[in-house]
């Protein structure tokens, strides 16, 4: 690549020595240059775990790569760049520690975004952008030659980096949605591809009088035993493996689709709901828990993850306020509240007519 492609104006320059010259976006462009390496390296430093190797204290970036396997000429590259993006702090020559910016990538603090960069499916997959929006079809596919559930089903490995980073989004999104919502009318909760438990373990733990149901694909459901047993709710939750194509189970009252129907476009999205309503007894409720996408043209995390769906999945999409209320009508439900939390996931609660 041309080193001319990253020539920006002299920060130290005075006026009339060049910098009245520079493109007026200059500065902008290379900050999203310098976005895209940050992405890149925090990849690197989420895979080797250089947070949790740096948690008793500052490393030589020597000791710091032979605890991590790395090479350390290399490494201390990629350590300085970081440290001037204030991810981490380089407190002596050569030597770097944590700072309050590079914690959350310990792999045991609450909503721990060291799964997000690890796993990098969609940053893997984004190579392929151009190839998604020609042909409407999924960036991930053409990357990896098969759809992502099957992709994760034959890697293992993979898998518990995506089931890692999935835990971690679940817990900040149960809180919100359990304190948004009047459970009190709720018995027994069916958590429809709820992956490993995360939300319905938290529910369950915060409303002693639900008892749930998580169903999931079989090898999704393999790591949720452990997670609803740490959450001390394992007696009172069932686990099935099911596909929500398929069929759901019949005995709740509340159903839950969590992040479920961004993965799908319209005609999936459809057969989904249409199953859960095939399978839900009379008078129960559907939570449907997703974001909104505003429609004022304002930036929004809805737009940027809408932009994800459509690399990882194709036809997975964010929807408006406007767009659920017709894919739930098509479904056969009438949507009775549509209710904030203090996140950006919106719960929209239906109920079949």
């Amino acid at each position: 690549m041309s080193s001319e492609s990253f020539s920006v104006p002299d920060r130290a320059a005075p006026p009339g020595k060049g910098a009245e010259k520079a493109p007026p976006n200059a500065r902008w462009v290379q900050g999203i240059q310098e976005a895209f390496f940050t992405q890149r390296c925090l990849h690197a430093a989420a895979r080797f775990g250089i947070a949790d190797a740096l948690a008793s204290g500052p490393l030589a970036v020597e000791a710091l790569a032979q605890r991590v396997d790395a090479n350390p000429q290399f490494l201390y590259r990629v350590m300085r760049f970081l440290a001037s993006q204030g991810v981490f702090v380089e407190s002596s020559p050569r030597a770097f520690g944590l700072t309050p910016r590079a914690e959350c990538l310990l792999s045991d603090v609450p909503n721990s975004a060291r799964w997000l960069f690890a796993h990098d499916l969609m940053g893997r997959a984004s190579a392929e952008i151009v190839h998604s929006v020609r042909s409407g079809t999924s960036a991930f596919e053409k990357m990896f030659g098969e759809p992502l559930w099957d992709y994760l089903a034959a890697h293992p490995e993979e898998n518990d980096w995506f089931n890692r980073h999935m835990q971690s989004q679940a817990a900040p999104l149960a809180m919100t949605a359990i304190e948004a919502y009047d459970w009190s009318r709720s018995r027994i909760v069916v958590d429809v591809g709820g992956g490993t438990g995360r939300f319905l373990g938290g529910l369950l733990q915060k409303h002693l009088h639900l008892s749930g149901i998580l169903v999931e694909l079989p090898h999704v459901v393999a790591s949720a035993h452990a997670v609803l047993q740490e959450a001390g709710v394992s007696e009172r939750c069932r686990i099935v493996a099911g596909n929500f194509f398929e069929g759901v189970v019949a005995e709740g009252d509340t159903y839950v689709l969590s992040r479920i129907l961004h993965d799908w476009d319209d005609g999936k999205a459809l057969r989904i709901l249409r199953t859960v309503r095939k399978s839900m007894p009379d008078k129960a409720h559907l939570l449907i828990l997703e974001m909104l996408v505003p429609e004022d043209g304002k930036p929004h995390v809805s737009k940027v993850l809408d932009i994800a769906m459509m690399m990882l999945f194709g036809g997975g999409r964010e929807r408006t306020e406007k767009e659920f209320a017709e894919l739930v009508r098509e479904a056969s439900f009438e949507a009775t509240a549509v209710i904030p939390t203090l996140g950006p996931t919106w719960i929209i609660e239906a109920i079949a007519v």
